[in-house]
C-alpha cells in the first residue's frame, strides 16, 4: 500500500513536471504562432509577433511588436503596435469567459518601414492583380499633343480624299494624253477638207451642165458628213472633258469639306471643354481620399464582427438546444455576461511624429447583455506638428438600430508635403482637419470630412509640356478647404468633393487653357492646310492640263464649224442655179 502511494506520488510529481515544462518552453511560442496565424487569417494580410509572454498563475499577458503588413508594400506595415500588456479575469474565466482588465496598448503607429519583406515577389505580384486597379492619370487630357504627333497617328479625311482624286485624276490624264495625239490630228483633216473646198470652188467656176451641179453637191454632202463626223467625236471629248472638269470641282470642294472636318474633328478632340467650370479639387485629392476611405472601412469591417460574435453565438446555441432538445443542458445565468469584455484599457498612438495617448472603454462581444456601447477616445495636447489632437468613436450595439460614430479634430496640422498623383506637392502645410463620420446598421455610410489649409505652398511636380500652365494655375495660392460628402454603403460607398479651389482656379484655367487651345488650333490648322494646299496645287496641275485640252478642242470645232459655214456659203444650190443659167446665157450670147 505505500509502495503503490509513493509511486502514485512521484507519477503525479512527473506529470507536474512535464506539465510546468512544457508551459515554461513550449506554451508561450505555441500561443505566438496560433496567434499569429488567426490574426493573418481574420484580417487577410500578414501578422508577425515578435514575442508573447504569459504568466499563468497570475493571468497576465504581454505581446511585443505586432506588425500588420500593408497588402500593397510588402516592405511596409499597415500598423505597427509596440506592446499590449493585459490581465484576464480569473473569475470569468472559469466559465470560459474572457474578461480583460488593465489592458495597456503602447505606440500604435501607421506606414512604418519594415526590416524584410513580408511576403515574396511572387505572392506581391498576384495580390497586385487581385487588389490593384490601374487609375489612368487625370492629367494626361490636360497635356496637348504636338501637330505632327497627331498627324502621325491619326487618320486624316484631307489625305484620304487627296489621294482618292490624286489618284482619279491621274489616270483621266493618262486618258487624255492618249486623246491629245488623236486631236492634234485634226489639224491634217482640217488641211485635207480645206483642200477639198478648194477643189470644189474651181470645180464651180467651170460648171457646164446640171451633171456638173449633181456632182458638186455630192462632194458637197460628202464634206458635211466628214465635217459631222469629227464635230461628233469633239462633242464626245468635250462630253469627256467636261466630266473630268467636274471631276476638278468635286476635288476642290470635298477636298475644303475634308479639310473643315479634320479641323473641327480634332480641335474638338484635343481641346479641353471648359463648359461648366473644372473640378480640380476632385481630380487631385479623389483617389487619396478614396484610398483612405477604403482603408478606413477596411479596419472598420476588421473589428465590427467582433462586437456582435457573442451575440450571434448565443443565437447558435439556442438554436442548438432546440434542434437537440432533451440532450443539450445550459446553466441559467442568473447575471449573464459576454464572452468577451474589455472593461477600460490604455492607448498610446505614434501618428506625425508625435505620442497620442487615449483610452478605451467597455469593448464587448455582446452589448446587447452588456448594456454599454464601446468607446476609443484619443487626444493630445500641442506637439510641434499640431495644436490639438481630438478623436472619438463610439460603436453603439445597444439598441435595435446599430449606430457608429467617428469624430476626429486637428488643429493646425503641419506636415512637410503632401504629394498628390506625383503631379504636385504641397509644403509649408497648416491644416486644420474635421471629421464626422457615422455607420448605420453596419451598412449605411454618411457624414463628411473638411480639410481646411490655412497655410500652403504647391510645387508642380510635372517636366511635361503641360507643367508650366499648372506652374502659372497654383501660383501666389495659399489657401483653401476641401470638403468630402461621404454616402452610399460599406461595400459601395460615394464620396463627393467640394472645395474654393475649383473657383479661386476656374478663371486662371480657362484663361490659361484657352491661350493654349487658341495656340494648338492655329497650329493645327496651320499644318492641315498644308495637306489641303499640296492636294489643291498637284489637282490645279490637273487643271491646267484640262484647260490646254479644252482650248484646242474648242479651236479645232471652232474651225469645223467655219468650215461648214463656208460650204454652205459658197456651195448653195441656188447660187450653183445661178451660175448655171449664167454659163448657158454666155453661150447662146449673139
Amino acid at each position: 500500500m505505500k509502495i503503490f502511494r509513493w509511486q502514485g506520488i512521484i507519477i503525479l510529481l512527473v506529470l507536474i513536471a512535464l506539465v510546468s515544462v512544457f508551459f515554461i518552453f513550449f506554451f508561450d511560442t505555441l500561443v505566438k504562432k496560433t496567434l499569429e496565424k488567426t490574426l493573418s487569417t481574420a484580417l487577410r494580410r500578414p501578422v508577425e509577433i515578435q514575442s508573447f509572454k504569459s504568466n499563468i498563475l497570475s493571468l497576465k499577458f504581454t505581446i511585443q511588436n505586432i506588425q500588420v503588413a500593408d497588402k500593397k508594400n510588402p516592405y511596409k506595415n499597415l500598423v505597427q503596435i509596440k506592446k499590449v500588456a493585459f490581465d484576464l479575469s480569473s473569475e470569468k474565466l472559469a466559465f470560459k469567459k474572457y474578461h480583460i482588465e488593465n489592458l495597456s496598448v503602447e505606440d500604435i503607429a501607421l506606414n512604418t518601414q519594415r526590416k524584410t519583406p513580408a511576403f515574396t515577389k511572387e505572392e506581391q505580384e498576384e495580390r497586385e492583380k487581385k487588389d490593384s486597379k490601374k487609375i489612368p492619370n487625370i492629367f494626361e487630357k490636360l497635356k496637348f499633343p504636338s501637330v505632327e504627333e497627331i498627324l502621325k497617328k491619326e487618320k486624316l479625311k484631307t489625305v484620304e480624299v487627296g489621294k482618292h482624286y490624286e489618284k482619279e485624276l491621274s489616270y483621266s490624264i493618262q486618258e487624255w494624253k492618249t486623246y491629245y495625239k488623236d486631236i492634234q490630228k485634226e489639224r491634217e483633216h482640217i488641211e485635207k477638207l480645206k483642200q477639198q473646198i478648194k477643189t470644189l470652188e474651181n470645180q464651180v467656176k467651170h460648171i457646164k451642165s446640171l451633171d456638173d451641179i449633181k456632182k458638186i453637191k455630192e462632194n458637197v454632202k460628202s464634206l458635211k458628213a466628214q465635217i459631222d463626223d469629227r464635230l461628233k467625236k469633239i462633242k464626245n471629248l468635250k462630253q469627256k472633258l467636261k466630266e473630268d472638269t467636274q471631276k476638278i470641282q468635286n476635288a476642290y470642294k470635298d477636298i475644303n469639306q475634308a479639310y473643315k472636318y479634320d479641323l473641327n474633328y480634332l480641335k474638338n478632340k484635343y481641346s479641353l471643354d471648359l463648359e461648366g467650370g473644372i473640378n480640380l479639387a476632385g481630380l487631385l485629392f479623389g483617389d487619396t481620399i478614396k484610398n483612405y476611405l477604403k482603408k478606413g472601412i477596411s479596419i472598420y469591417k476588421t473589428i465590427s464582427p467582433y462586437l456582435k460574435r457573442g451575440e450571434e453565438k448565443q443565437k447558435e446555441l439556442q438554436e442548438k438546444r432546440y434542434r437537440l432538445e432533451g440532450r443539450y443542458v445550459k446553466y441559467v445565468e442568473y447575471n449573464p455576461s459576454p464572452d468577451f469584455v474589455i472593461k477600460e484599457g490604455k492607448l498610446s498612438l505614434f501618428m506625425f511624429d508625435s505620442k497620442i495617448t487615449g483610452r478605451l472603454k467597455n469593448f464587448s462581444d455582446n452589448q446587447k447583455i452588456y448594456k454599454k456601447p464601446f468607446e476609443i477616445f484619443l487626444n493630445s495636447k500641442e506637439t510641434k506638428l499640431f495644436k490639438d489632437f481630438r478623436f472619438y468613436s463610439k460603436f453603439d450595439r445597444t439598441t435595435k438600430q446599430e449606430k457608429d460614430n467617428f469624430n476626429l479634430e486637428i488643429d493646425n496640422l503641419k506636415t512637410k508635403e503632401i504629394v498628390l498623383k506625383n503631379f504636385i506637392k504641397f509644403t509649408e502645410n497648416s491644416v486644420n482637419l474635421r471629421a464626422d463620420v457615422s455607420v448605420l446598421e453596419e451598412k449605411i455610410l454618411n457624414g463628411e470630412v473638411k480639410f481646411i489649409f490655412e497655410k500652403t505652398k504647391p510645387i508642380i511636380l510635372r517636366t511635361d509640356s503641360s507643367a508650366e500652365i499648372f506652374k502659372q494655375l497654383f501660383e501666389d495660392i495659399n489657401r483653401f478647404f476641401v470638403l468630402v460628402k461621404l454616402g452610399g454603403t460599406l461595400e459601395s460607398p460615394s464620396f463627393k468633393i467640394k472645395s474654393d479651389l475649383d473657383d479661386m482656379l476656374s478663371a486662371r484655367f480657362k484663361n490659361l487653357v484657352n491661350q493654349k487651345i487658341a495656340k494648338f488650333n492655329t497650329e493645327l490648322q496651320a499644318k492641315l492646310d498644308q495637306n489641303r494646299q499640296k492636294y489643291e496645287k498637284q489637282i490645279q496641275q490637273y487643271k491646267k492640263e484640262f484647260e490646254k485640252y479644252s482650248k484646242l478642242i474648242s479651236q479645232y470645232e471652232s474651225e469645223y464649224k467655219q468650215l461648214l459655214e463656208e460650204i454652205k456659203r459658197k456651195f448653195d444650190t441656188k447660187e450653183l442655179q445661178k451660175k448655171i443659167k449664167k454659163s448657158i446665157l454666155k453661150k447662146f450670147k449673139f
